[in-house]
């Protein structure tokens, strides 16, 4: 698995890579490994906090003392779904910036207010192919992000810019296949989810903007180790293509490489009910011109399956 995702990356095109952050609610790295039943409701909560503050010239780690020294947020989205019928499960899921900053050098000077209501998602999953006793299942996922937070925000007579507005103010468009191959003797499932996003131009009182084409792909192996504890790993990649500006103007520090390590701790808390918890560290990491790369995240999510 480890040796799978760096390939991910060397066959990407040279041109690819990549910024801090871009605005609109963060892509889940939650798997989702549950065999759909009709009438099932899926109720979560998460949190997730990220924090940015190394410099990167390319695949190269920087030595520099910039203006901004740090940057992070906190994150909280809410999701719900429902399975239709067996095998299909319509879902939504709304997030809200508790806090989206940029530290200055400057003492005083802290550009700490992007926070609000981020974006709508509403989507499905559908099952494509079940193997035998669902030892093995193949879903496709589709999702349409509406920019329905807070976007074009001015704060003391000053425009955020793009990466502290809550909402990402474009609509998004994203596709994906997810499998799961599940070893029934040895309590290990195996995970795989490929995606793609594709963003229409932001054209709104401050901005004529459009994100670079987003895709990623996540490996990973789970084992429950009794009734109540699974642990497992994934390694994600991610690729996001440069941004445009004006109509046509690339952006060349924009877009990203990565690859990251995400360990998984899940605990069965009641008959229905999950915690899960899970860091990102990033092993590689490659960016266009000089541009703050992301150190670390973690995410925290509670479940409930009725």
């Amino acid at each position: 698995m480890l040796l799978i995702a760096p390939m991910f990356i060397l066959l990407q095109p040279s041109q690819a890579t990549a910024q801090c952050c871009a605005a609109g609610s963060p892509a889940n790295i939650n798997p989702d490994l549950r065999t759909l039943k009709t009438g099932g409701y899926t109720i979560s909560a998460s949190v997730k906090y990220s924090n940015s503050e190394a410099y990167f010239s390319k695949d190269n780690k920087l030595d520099i003392t910039p203006l901004i020294t740090r940057s992070d947020y906190l994150f909280g989205s809410f999701s719900a779904g429902y399975t239709i019928l067996r095998g299909l499960e319509i879902n939504a899921s709304l997030g809200y910036f508790f806090k989206k900053a940029e530290h200055y050098k400057i003492a005083g000077l802290n550009s700490d207010d992007g926070y609000g209501l981020s974006d709508l998602s509403i989507g499905c999953r559908g099952l494509i192919y079940r193997g035998v006793a669902s030892s093995q299942q193949l879903f496709g996922t589709v999702n349409v992000t509406f920019p329905t937070g807070q976007f074009d925000l001015v704060r003391d007579d000053v425009t955020l810019p793009v990466q502290l507005q809550p909402s990402s103010g474009a609509f998004k468009y994203r596709i994906g296949l997810q499998y799961i191959k599940s070893l029934t003797e040895s309590k290990i499932d195996l995970f795989a989810q490929g995606e793609a996003e594709l963003s229409a131009r932001i054209k709104s009182k401050n901005f004529n903007y459009r994100y670079g084409n987003y895709y990623s792909l996540t490996l990973g192996a789970y084992r429950l180790l009794n009734n109540y504890i699974t642990v497992g790993l994934q390694t994600r990649g991610e690729w996001r293509e440069r941004s445009d500006r004006d109509d046509g103007i690339i952006l060349e520090a924009t877009g990203f490489r990565q690859v990251a390590l995400c360990p998984l701790v899940a605990v069965k808390l009641l008959k229905k009910t999950s915690f899960s918890f899970i860091p990102q560290i990033p092993v590689y990491r490659y960016y266009n011109g000089i541009q703050m790369a992301n150190s670390w995240s973690g995410t925290a999510a509670v479940t409930l399956n009725l």
